[in-house]
């Protein structure tokens, strides 16, 4: 993958992610960082997982698509 399609994709999917924590999806936030660090051979500690807030932001129902 080249440098400026790397780029965009990251974009993207920075987008997504923060359109689901503006949204108050937090489990679908979580959800897509956990595959786009998969899918880039991303590793991070039980430390670091365990220290996200999740409870400090409110949830909502999943959004339908229409």
């Amino acid at each position: 993958m080249n440098t400026k399609t790397r780029a965009n994709s990251f974009v993207l999917i920075s987008t997504e992610i923060n359109r689901c924590i503006f949204e108050g999806n937090v489990d679908e936030a979580l959800s897509l960082i956990g595959d786009y660090m998969q899918e880039n051979g991303m590793t991070a500690s039980l430390e670091i997982v365990a220290s996200i807030p999740t409870r400090a932001i409110p949830r909502r129902p999943p959004r339908s698509v229409q």
